[in-house]
């Protein structure tokens, strides 16, 4: 969706071909070292999730599977990050910026405010740091 808004509306192909103020470029910048700053935590725990299936096949009935969906969900999580990427640089105004950065900042903690929103359901528990810790110690392997 995000790229073919990209796609139809003629202001941003505008904003690529002419040359970019100097201020507009270091909020460009600012803004997007701050989203990139923001996926990295979540890149590292998929990143990890993976090792973890690769170490520990024994703990799973279908490993393969496992991992598929760890490396969908990181490639899901680059693929939001470029679309950030390419929206911020091709937004034309400063304000029209700064709307952009903070609307994509809340999309992409949208999952965080749904979890923080459960109260009473039982499956949340399954997530909590407590049972984490009792259920998947983590042991050590031979691998780095």
């Amino acid at each position: 969706m995000v790229f073919y808004e990209l796609y139809q509306t003629p202001n941003y192909f505008c904003v690529l071909i002419e040359k970019d103020p100097i201020p507009r470029v270091y909020v460009q910048f600012v803004c997007i070292q701050m989203l990139h700053l923001n996926m990295i935590d979540i890149l590292t725990q998929y990143l990890n999730m993976m090792k973890y299936v690769i170490n520990h096949p024994r703990k799973f009935e279908e490993p393969r599977i496992g991992f598929l969906i760890v490396g969908l969900q990181f490639l899901v999580i680059i693929m939001v990050e470029l679309s950030n990427i390419i929206v911020l640089l091709c937004t034309g105004d400063t304000l029209a910026l700064v709307g952009n950065f903070v609307s994509l900042v809340i999309i992409t903690q949208f999952d965080q405010f749904v979890y923080a929103s459960m109260k009473g359901e039982v499956m949340k528990k399954l997530l909590e740091k407590d049972f984490v810790v009792k259920v998947a110690t983590v042991t050590r392997t031979t691998s780095r």
